[in-house]
């Protein structure tokens, strides 16, 4: 009875290393410059909805109300998927300042951790360095 016991615990020690070792490890770009560099577009956005969980299977998608574009255009509303261990935790009402780039289908995008996205509060220096220096575009509005 005590072996199995051991093994069991031992078992479940395991699983839950294995998991952690799995969890997603990262480095932020070092400057604004860098994240805007690799991202196929910048956006300054309020979540409106979310629905799914990001490092679930099926992933989360938020609908987003862009308020600000840099390095192309795109609608005033938008669906960002994300979908990994790396999954970025949207939050409906929160607005963000979101660095994209394509998402698993053709016109998605899709985002996740570690590629500079922020509240849009704490990005202000960001914001600054957008507006002087990146390519700034039109948001279609809804109609």
């Amino acid at each position: 009875m005590t072996k199995n016991f051991v093994r069991v615990i031992a078992a479940l020690v395991l699983a839950v290393a294995a998991q952690q070792s799995l969890a997603c490890r990262c480095l932020e770009p070092a400057s604004t410059a860098d994240a805007y560099g690799s991202a196929t577009v910048v956006v300054r956005a309020k979540v409106l909805s979310v629905e799914g969980v990001g490092d679930s299977p099926g992933g989360a998608r938020a609908q987003l109300r862009v308020e600000e574009a840099w390095k192309s255009a795109v609608p005033g509303d938008v669906v960002v998927s994300t979908a990994t261990t790396c999954a970025f935790d949207f939050r409906a009402g929160n607005e963000y300042l979101l660095y994209l780039y394509p998402g698993p289908a053709a016109g998605e995008l899709s985002t996740r951790i570690c590629v500079g996205n922020c509240l849009a509060a704490d990005a202000e220096g960001a914001l600054r360095w957008l507006r002087a220096h990146g390519q700034q575009m039109q948001v279609q509005l809804p109609r």
